[in-house]
């Protein structure tokens, strides 16, 4: 009866020399599988970033080098709307560290950009234009205005009015080189605004600006974004110089952070996959920034 009353005991798994020794197999198998993983995954990045940046023909340069020498190092940066400082953002943070003044003026607030769900409707341009200061202040930027004109009007402007304001901002800084940006997709008709008016005003006489360059996509970058999609095609105009940003990828990130009024679609055209990866491993792929020269002495 003793016996039948005692309490159940669970058995006593004993564990076979095989089976132990099969458990001691398993780790290297499994660490030299994640080694060879990581491997492929390098040599693969390395080839084709090898073979997409046999496209960029653009010599590079020291963004300190888009400075004629002998000139001041005061640098203006004009842009259509908040969000498109990103595209040179490596390199106006290398012109910081160098020592070079930047400033930047907005030709708008960015009021009508499509913007994300989450943010609520009304005083978006405020909005964008704080998010403008705090990307400009990451990158070491020095001051930042607006024109205040009316988004997706610039171009249907009268010429004057803008050539006027953005000349107005060349007197009160008096730089010698001016930085503005390119369209891409052939649809941006603001951004073809401030790349032409910003000429203009620079090639007036006594403007004393040197130098016109706009930042524009390299052949690599076209090439590989004219593959994803749903976004606009992408077209690059042959660039003259590049700068390496590599030291800079922190910054850049940062910059495009500050952005989050943006839609993910907008940032995500630009930038794939860029919230996703490390800055750093991120812009080694992205780590060149385009620039052609629309006005002034050619590169040396």
């Amino acid at each position: 009866m003793a016996e039948r009353l005692a309490p159940e005991q669970a058995p006593v798994l004993v564990e076979s020399s095989p089976e132990r020794a099969r458990r001691a197999r398993r780790w290297p198998r499994r660490v030299l599988g994640a080694v060879a993983t990581v491997t492929v995954f390098v040599v693969t990045t390395g080839l084709v970033g090898h073979v997409l940046a046999g496209q960029d023909a653009a010599p590079e340069i020291r963004a300190s080098a888009l400075i004629p020498d002998g000139e001041p190092a005061r640098v203006l940066v004009v842009l259509a709307r908040p969000g498109q400082e990103v595209a040179m953002a490596g390199t106006l943070a290398a012109l910081d560290e160098a020592g070079a003044q930047v400033d930047m003026l907005s030709l708008t607030d960015g009021e009508e950009t499509t913007p994300d769900p989450a943010v609520p409707e009304g005083g978006l341009g405020e909005l964008r234009m704080q998010e403008l200061d705090r990307a400009a202040e990451k990158l070491g930027v020095d001051q930042v205005a607006g024109a205040g004109f009316p988004e997706g009007q610039v171009l249907a402007m009268e010429p004057g009015v803008v050539v006027d304001g953005i000349a107005k901002k060349i007197t009160a800084d008096r730089p010698s080189v001016i930085i503005t940006v390119d369209d891409p997709t052939g649809e941006d008709a603001d951004s073809r605004a401030a790349a032409a008016y910003a000429e203009q005003a620079a090639i007036a006489d006594g403007s004393g600006v040197s130098r016109v360059w706009v930042a524009t996509r390299s052949e690599r970058e076209a090439a590989w974004l004219s593959h994803l999609g749903p976004v606009p095609p992408v077209t690059g105009e042959q660039a003259d110089v590049s700068v390496d940003i590599g030291e800079h990828a922190d910054a850049k990130r940062a910059a495009l952070a500050e952005h989050a009024t943006l839609s993910p679609n907008l940032v995500g055209a630009t930038y794939p996959m860029a919230d996703r990866i490390p800055a750093r491993a991120y812009f080694w792929f992205w780590g060149r920034e385009s620039f052609r020269l629309a006005a002034g002495p050619p590169q040396e």
